[in-house]
């Protein structure tokens, strides 16, 4: 499985590596991260970079919209910046049942 990232930052590789590890924690799913788009697996990127709407966004750095469509491992999850492709990727692992009800390793819920 392929997890692609628009651009390469450091957010955006962060972003893909907590996903990545997230996947492999819940379902032992082994992913690799690439640059680019794809439709082989989960691309994360900014909303204006995947062609979808900013309708409602004043200011891009400031406002956090999130927009994600994955089933079956394949989809998006997009952000209006790369903070909010972060709260993305952790939108989609909730979604996944993971909780972190505490901060450490002792506080994660990581369901099998």
């Amino acid at each position: 499985m392929r997890i692609y990232i628009t651009r390469d930052t450091e957010t955006m590789r962060y972003a893909a590596e907590e996903l990545a590890s997230y996947l492999w924690r819940v379902g032992d799913v082994r992913a690799e991260i690439a640059v680019g788009k794809g439709t082989d697996g989960i691309t994360l990127g900014l909303l204006s970079e995947l062609g979808l709407s900013t309708e409602g966004l004043c200011d891009p750095f400031f406002d956090d919209i999130v927009d994600l469509r994955v089933e079956g491992l394949r989809g998006y999850i997009a952000g209006s910046n790369e903070r909010s492709v972060l709260f993305g990727v952790y939108d989609y692992l909730k979604s996944a049942g993971c909780r972190w009800p505490r901060p450490g390793a002792d506080g994660e819920y990581i369901p099998k």
